[in-house]
Parts: structure tokens; sequence; C-alpha cells
């Protein structure tokens, strides 16, 4: 172990902590508490039917090294310095004719080279002086990591976190019937320089920095619905309303609520906007006295009646509070919705709730979402999942938000594109969540960052479950405290929530991945799930554990057991020997909770690898399948390969990791047929539960011990217990063939019942 020390030491992150504290906060306010950022409340970053200017396209942007330091420093001392060394750049008349241009969503360090830190954006804009008087929000879908925002040179404000959204009140910086310039300074320090990040250390996948996000600018009237909360029943849904006034004098609101069945069907499917779903007018009786308005639009006569409007399922209208100038309230509804339809895997059966706030003036705002009405729950007598009351079968895949380039040679593939870029939008999206399906996919581990909302929108529609999880990678105790005191980690939890609380098919939350650490961790997960509880209790919460530690006590606080298992691979000898023991010794320190499989899979680099990949899904699953928790003495609730693409990683010396069921090219390995041929025949559906008595506490069994290399890592990093710890597990792996050990972990929530 002591040889070690002089190899990790010139590889240590820097000592550095930043000072930069989270903007998200919460205020109480009369009806309930909301969530505050950059002065405003957190809004919906669905798309709304309002006066929208979308900013995506081309974007000019000047690449950069930029002071990671600075970029990480508390604003008040730091933004001095970084509005000088910015020369001018974040200024309205700037003239950046010179800098290229580059897409957004996209990314300024396209792979395999990488290596450039950070980059200045700007983007004209004209904004309409139809838009003098309106209250204006600057809205970012996400950038990669700390984003720094002007308009017109005015300082709007800060973020960190490279996957979850942001918002700016922008009314005062706007000049309606003018030219208008964002300017974004994004900053992306290198994976493994900084122990004070949310991801730290070296990672697995490519860290796309920029502006990896839709950007746009949305009007509305001062009185306006801020974000709508759902809180969905198996007979109905409890709605929150957040009313903002950003107008200056204090005024209540009258505050509407309509629920409509959606409608899916291929000419909707693929449209990012929640109205989109709601049911088409009833057409109008034809009368040749009655003179249309404008297109499509009829005014009735004297005596007639008006034309038909959509019936909802479910209403409700009130009065909001006296709404505080530059506050917020928060109105809560109870709806029962008569024969509810509800959301399951494959049936996926959704609802529109349309909002409509009314100022004193008579002013209307209109806020649209979908939701469904489904309930994700533990039963500790089997232990099971139950999605709606019922046992289920999560038979998944793993993703990352990226699309590859084709390989050389096949279609698509061009000399001069990039490696990859970000996944975005609803085409690349229905994409990847297809071939999921190909498989037999109904469940899917969404990488270890925050998914696209393209991914999460979609799978609403399709029926798809998803697992989502922050980039909580490889922790440490001593990069855990880090987070506790600095308060990212937290806050990306919470703004996960916050965005997609009303998304049905985002069943579960993790908050960490591979992380190591006894008593230290329990904690931190204990913490993070708290957090989660704080905005979302309608999740399961878990984590990715070790599945070769037995004696691992850390799921404690959570709800299900969440391993990734890699036996045969990087840690024991026979793959299913010893899947089977690990699996029977989780169940045993956790007889009340399911455990959940979120990794498992082998490279395959070659025909040989191929063959190699197919007989561990064979051996693992045949180590699973007897113990799936739809069967009367079963108990493991999910099983999900990783993964079904390949996806480039910016760890050193490898560009692509090839685990995929499928290559870049699209096309299928022998692994797949396996795959789809397996879970074909699970039940995918569900059942009733049979909720059968307690079992009897099993004999103890001990896990397979990883090899010996793998307990002095395990040593060191107990020693060291700092990330000194995981850069020694690091230095132990080495290239993947080497035997070592991978780790993942997520918190469980007490009770197991949501």
């Amino acid at each position: 172990m002591l040889g070690l020390a002089p190899l990790v030491a010139g590889c240590l992150p820097q000592a550095t902590i930043g000072s930069l504290g989270p903007t998200l906060r919460f205020a109480d306010v009369a009806g309930g508490r909301v969530p505050m950022e950059h002065g405003i409340v957190v809004p919906t970053f669905e798309i709304q039917p309002r006066p929208r200017i979308d900013l995506d396209g081309p974007w000019r942007v000047d690449p950069q090294t930029l002071d990671d330091d600075i970029s990480l420093t508390d604003r008040s001392s730091a933004l001095p310095a970084i509005e000088a060394a910015a020369a001018g750049r974040q200024a309205q008349a700037f003239d950046d004719s010179r800098w290229p241009t580059v897409p957004v969503p996209g990314t300024f360090d396209p792979p395999p080279h990488g290596g450039t830190t950070g980059a200045w954006y700007r983007r004209h804009v004209a904004v309409p002086s139809s838009w003098s008087g309106s209250s204006i929000t600057l809205k970012f879908g996400a950038a990669n990591y700390v984003a720094d925002v002007w308009l017109n040179g005015s300082y709007l404000g800060v973020h960190e976190g490279g996957a979850t959204p942001f918002a700016f009140d922008a009314t005062p910086a706007v000049r309606a019937g003018e030219d208008n310039v964002v300017a974004v300074r994004v900053a992306n320090p290198p994976p493994g320089t900084r122990a004070d990040m949310v991801p730290w250390g070296l990672i697995d996948w490519w860290s796309y920095g920029g502006l990896t996000g839709s950007v746009w600018l949305e009007a509305s009237g001062a009185i306006r619905a801020a974000r709508a909360d759902i809180v969905p029943h198996l007979d109905g849904a409890d709605v929150s309303v957040v009313v903002e006034n950003r107008g200056p004098e204090a005024a209540a609101a009258d505050v509407r609520l309509d629920v409509f069945p959606a409608v899916i069907s291929p000419a909707t499917l693929l449209d990012p906007r929640p109205s989109a779903l709601l049911p088409p007018l009833p057409v109008p009786p034809t009368n040749p006295r009655l003179p249309p308005e404008g297109p499509g639009a009829i005014r009735p006569a004297p005596g007639q009646p008006p034309p038909p409007e959509r019936l909802p399922v479910a209403t409700a209208s009130g009065q909001s509070a006296n709404i505080p100038a530059g506050g917020a309230v928060v109105t809560t509804e109870s709806l029962l919705i008569p024969d509810p339809m509800l959301w399951d895997l494959g049936d996926p059966n959704l609802y529109v709730l349309q909002v409509t706030v009314t100022a004193p003036d008579g002013a209307t705002d209109t806020l649209v979402d979908t939701f469904g009405l489904r309930r994700i729950a533990v039963d500790s007598t089997g232990p099971r999942l139950l999605l709606n009351g019922r046992t289920v079968e999560l038979a998944g895949v793993a993703v990352h938000d990226e699309v590859l380039r084709p390989a050389a040679g096949t279609p698509g593939a061009t000399a001069t594109a990039a490696l990859g870029r970000p996944l975005s939008g609803s085409g690349d999206a229905i994409a990847q969540l297809r071939r999921a399906q190909s498989v037999g996919a109904n469940f899917v581990r969404t990488g270890h960052e925050p998914a696209d909302p393209a991914v999460l929108r979609l799978a609403d529609r399709l029926g798809i479950a998803i697992w989502e999880e922050i980039p909580v990678y490889h922790f440490t105790p001593h990069t855990f405290e880090i987070a506790e005191t600095r308060g990212i980690a937290r806050q990306l939890i919470q703004e996960m929530a916050l965005r997609d609380m009303n998304r049905a098919s985002v069943l579960f939350h993790g908050v960490s991945n591979e992380s190591t650490g006894g008593p230290e961790r329990t904690a931190a997960l204990k913490a993070l799930r708290d957090a989660d509880r704080d905005v979302d209790g309608t999740r399961l919460v878990g984590q990715a554990a070790y599945g070769f530690d037995a004696a691992d006590g850390t799921s404690e606080p959570l709800d299900v057991v969440g391993i990734t298992s890699y036996f045969g691979v990087f840690y024991g000898e026979d793959a299913r020997a010893d899947t089977a023991v690990a699996l029977d010794a989780a169940h045993q320190r956790y007889p009340k909770k399911p455990v959940m499989i979120l990794e498992f899979g082998h490279w395959a680099d070659t025909p040989a690898d191929e063959a190699i990949q197919s007989a561990i899904f064979r051996d693992t699953y045949a180590a699973i399948a007897p113990r799936r928790d739809t069967l009367p003495d079963g108990f493991v609730g999910s099983v999900v390969w990783w993964s079904l693409e390949d996806y480039l990683t910016s760890r050193p010396g490898i560009t692509v990791e090839r685990f995929g069921l499928f290559g870049p090219d699209g096309a299928r390995r022998p692994v797949a047929s396996l795959v789809a041929r397996e879970f074909a025949a699970l039940d995918a559906g569900t059942r009733p539960s049979t909720l059968p008595p307690t079992r009897e506490p099993p004999e103890p069994v001990q896990a397979p011990a990883p090899p010996v290399t793998g307990l002095i890592v395990l040593a060191v990093s107990v020693a060291l217990g700092g990330p000194l710890a995981v850069l020694a597990l690091l230095a132990a792996r080495g290239h993947r063939r080497s035997r070592h050990v991978r780790a993942a972990a997520r918190p469980l929530a007490p009770g197991g019942v949501r």
C-alpha cells in the first residue's frame, strides 16, 4: 500500500475548496413553501403557451482557458475579477464578429481532444416592441459546469451544476424593440482536477462543456403562474400552484385548474409542448349566419350558444391570497378524477393540467403541464416493488445523454465530424428510447446525471420507467464532507426534483454512484434523501453500491438496495455462482428492501470480447432470474444491462467504452439478441401482489471476496479516507481489462413506501 503513495501524490486534485455557494433556497409564503433562485420563483421549464423567443441555434463562441479558482469563488468577491478578465466580452457593444459559431444546445469542447476548460458565448436577439411592459424570463436548460450570465451588459447571476436548469428575471435588462445581447461565461474545469465539484474526480463519460441545453426568452404578465407541482394519487391529484407577482403593487388573483385526458398520437408524440396533448376542440355546428372573426374562429350570433369547449374531467377554482409585490403565494387543490386511467409500463395514460391565472385587471396567464396517476412503493413483506399496488418487473438498460458519430466507413460518417455530441431534443431521445424498446426494455437508468428533459418527456408518453440520478460519482468520505460544506450536491438533487416533479416515468431518484465510506457515506446519503423529500416524496430513493460488499450498511436509510454487479468481470471468478451468493447476501442484510441491479455488463472491443459479453449476460442473468421479485420467494426488483449503446469517456487510455448492446453505427451485437429474448420472456406488465408472509431469516451467507488487489485498494481507501483513496482505487484499476473494483451508491428512505 505504501508503494502507491508516490504515484497517487502526484495525481491528487488540488485542495482548494470553492466558496461559491448554492443559489437555490426556499421561502415560506402564504399557502406554503416555494423554491427561489436568482430572486424569482424557480419556474417550470416546460414550453408554455406564452410569447417565446427561441435562442437555440448558432451562437458566437470564444473558447479559452479560464481561471477555475475564480469560477468557483463567491461572486461578491470574484465578479470584479471575472469582468476585468472578460475585457468587454459581456458588454452589449463588444465586437464578436470574428468569433466562430457553435450550435446551442451543444459544446465548446467536442471529443476526442477536448482540453478547453471554458468559453464565452454571445447571442444577439431582437426583442419585439410588443414585449414592452411584459415580465420577461431568460431560461437555460443546462450549462456545464459554471455559468455566469449577462444581458446587455447587466449581470444577471451565476449557476453551478452541469445538467440542471436555471432562470433569471430579465425584465430590467431587456430593451424591447431593440437589439439585445446575451453573454455567458461557461467554465468546465477538467475532470479530476478539483475535489469540490459534483462530479469531483475522473469520470467514465465525456463531460461536454458549454450550453448543453436549450435557451429561450419568455414573456408573461406581471401576475403569473410560475409553476404547478402535482402529487399524484390513484384516484386524483393534489395540485399546488405558485402564483408570482412581479408587479409593483400587491394583488390577489383568480386561479382556475382544469384537467383533461391527454391525447398521445403519432402526430403529438414528439411535440415538446404539453399543450399539444390537449384534446382537440369539438367542432362547432355549421351556421353560415355566424361570421368568422378570423381563421377557424366563430362568433355566436345573439341568442346563439357559444362554440363548444373542451370538457375537463376535473376542475377547481378560487382566489389566491394577497400576493405582495415581488412575492408569491401557493394555492393548493385536491382533485378527484372519475374513472381514473393510471400511468403504467407500456400503458402511458397521461392527463393535461391547465392553470389559468386572472389578474385584477383581467389579464390572464396560462400554464400547462402533463402528469400521470401512479404510485411506486415497496412491499416490505415481499420484499418487492409495487407499481399502482401491483408487482412489476423492471428490465432495463443504462444510457448516456450522448449521440456518437457513426464509425468511419458507415452511413452518416464524416471525416471531420466530432466523435460525439450531447443528446438534444425529441429526435435524439426517441431514437434512443425506441432502441431500448427493441430489446424489450421497460426501464432506463439515465446515466450518472439528470437526464435530458426530452428523454423523460418521451418516457412519459411511451410508458418507460426511469431511474434518474445526480453525479455524486465515486465520492469518498472526504469529498462527501466537502459536498456537505458547499451544498452543491443538495442543490442538484433538489433542482432535478423540481424540474421533473410532474414526470410520471421517473420512479426512482439516485443520489450517489460507486462511492466509498461507511458511517460518513450513510450520513451523506441520508442528508441527500432528506433534501429530495423536502421537494418530492413520490419517488423511491436509492444508490448503486458495490455488489460484492455484503457488509455494506449504507443503504439503511434508503428505499431500495441498488447495486452494480461485475462478478466474473472485475472481481470474482464465476459470474453465475458469485452473483447468486452476493444477491442472497444483500437480501440477508436488507430482508425488507428489494434489491435492484443497476449495472452489469462487459466490453466488446473484439469478436472474442463479444463472445465473453454474451457469456456474462447469460451467466449473470441465470443467477438473477429465479430471484425476481415477482416470484413467491424473490426479492430482485430490477435488472439493468450496462449499457444500451457505446459511449465516450474521459478516462485516460480509452476513447470509447464499448459496453453497448449496439455499436455507434447502430449494429446489434450478439448479446442484444440474448437480452431481447430474456426480457421478452418476463411478465412485462404487472399482476396482483400476493403479499406472502415474512420469511424466516436465512442462514448467514458470505458474498464472494474481491481479489487481493481489490482488498489492498479498499484498505488504502479506508486508511486515506479522501480523494487519495479513490485515486488509489483508480491506480489499482488501470485499464478496464484488469480485475478491479467498481462501486456505486444510492440512498434509500426509511419505511420504503411512498
